[in-house]
């Protein structure tokens, strides 16, 4: 009976099973490059001290990396596929995906400083990074970055604060220089004259004594007053007030 079957030499079956051999492992290459590739990634993503995540379209967590789960104090398993809007307060929830939303339509970057509270612990203020990324087959993921600047804003926060205590201070100090101006330029005035008086009266006895010591009272005022004078000026200068020249 004849075979109808193509009769393959040994050569052509060799050279068929070699090509199948190839294709598996080329295959096999693509798999463990694969996985090398996730392998490196993952790395690079953990050495990164901020941390890192990215969503989909519907907020859903695909990838965080170890800065992630810390901040967080959550393993991986507890937050791939979860928002994590659940662990915090419902005003930052609120603000959290109103962004998501934002960026994944828009596809504008958003930075924005935020408060965060996780499970009722410590409330932290944080910058988070946030871009929309369009993969080859057109799906839609948010990456994002989170910079813990807690200890930047404590600082400005205390920084206010003391140029607040300072500027009340400042109040305070041309509060002062007021009463004191008030309170000490008319007396000081009056012993001007008065020393001015008596000099006259005992240049006319020739008391020569006397005019000396009425003379150091009269130039003791003076250094006096003028000392009050370059204060109030001083003071009202600080504040951007026109200053006050007094007669002398």
């Amino acid at each position: 009976m004849k075979n109808d079957k193509p009769e393959y030499s040994e050569l052509e079956i060799q050279i068929a099973e070699l090509k199948k051999q190839n294709e598996i492992l080329r295959l096999h290459s693509l798999i463990q490059s694969d996985e090398e590739r996730d392998f490196y990634y993952s790395n690079v993503l953990n050495s990164i001290g901020d941390p890192i995540f990215v969503k989909d379209e519907q907020s859903r967590i695909l990838n965080v990396n170890d800065a992630f789960c810390q901040m967080f104090g959550l393993s991986r398993a507890d937050i791939l596929g979860k928002t994590l809007a659940e662990d915090v307060s419902p005003e930052e929830r609120e603000s959290f995906l109103k962004i998501d939303t934002q960026v994944i339509r828009d596809g504008v970057e958003n930075i924005n400083e935020e408060s965060l509270t996780v499970r009722e612990g410590e409330t932290r203020v944080i910058s988070t990074k946030k871009n929309r990324f369009i993969d080859s087959e057109g799906k839609i993921f948010l990456v994002g970055i989170i910079r813990d600047i807690t200890q930047r804003y404590n600082a400005e926060k205390a920084l206010k604060e003391s140029e607040a205590q300072l500027k009340e201070l400042n109040a305070t100090k041309d509060k002062l220089f007021s009463v004191i101006a008030h309170d000490l330029r008319n007396p000081i005035h009056n012993i001007l004259g008065l020393s001015e008086l008596l000099i006259k009266k005992v240049n006319d006895f020739g008391d020569e004594e006397s005019e000396k010591y009425v003379s150091f009272i009269n130039s003791s005022a003076k250094n006096t007053f003028t000392l009050l004078e370059n204060l109030l000026n001083w003071s009202k200068s600080e504040t951007n007030l026109i200053n006050f020249n007094p007669k002398k």
